[in-house]
């Protein structure tokens, strides 16, 4: 599917079913998309598993990607470390309706499903940190072990 239609595609949902089941819908599509990304590659190498994520998307216009592999300490010692920072730019998704906060579900979906799949975790957590729906100049997730969220 184009970034454009996908666009589209959200923002009828958004306007049929509202902003809650809008982004739960598209954030389990993308976990499926991105799981298909790499499933069935053979992907030992964090940073290959990351080029192979960014060629992907890069060539379905989802955006232009930038990462950081990290090890950010955790707050406590029960918390999982931030392992991954992914900078998304220039994402269509980007210009959908929204309310001021993080909006994009789909690209953390896609996240989500690509990183689990790679790691072989079931707990994976993505959380947008920065979004460009919320005045920052690009969507920025940090990607972990531990539990998930929608």
């Amino acid at each position: 599917m184009k970034s454009e239609s996908l666009v589209e595609v959200y923002t009828s949902m958004f306007q049929i079913v509202g902003e809650f089941t809008t982004h739960r819908v598209m954030f389990a599509a993308g976990e499926k998309i991105g799981m298909g990304m790499v499933k069935n590659r053979e992907l030992n190498d964090p940073k290959i598993f990351m080029e192979v994520l960014k060629d992907h998307m890069e060539r379905e216009r989802l955006g232009e990607i930038s990462y950081e592999m990290v090890q950010k300490k955790s707050a406590s010692a029960s918390e999982y470390p931030v392992e991954l920072i992914v900078r998304i730019f220039n994402s269509p998704l980007t210009q959908l309706p929204g309310s001021g906060k993080p909006q994009c579900s789909f690209l953390r979906g896609i996240l989500r499903g690509a990183y689990s799949e790679f790691k072989q975790w079931k707990d994976v957590s993505v959380t947008e940190v920065k979004c460009i729906a919320a005045n920052g100049d690009h969507c920025e997730f940090e990607i972990k072990q531990g539990p998930g969220n929608y």
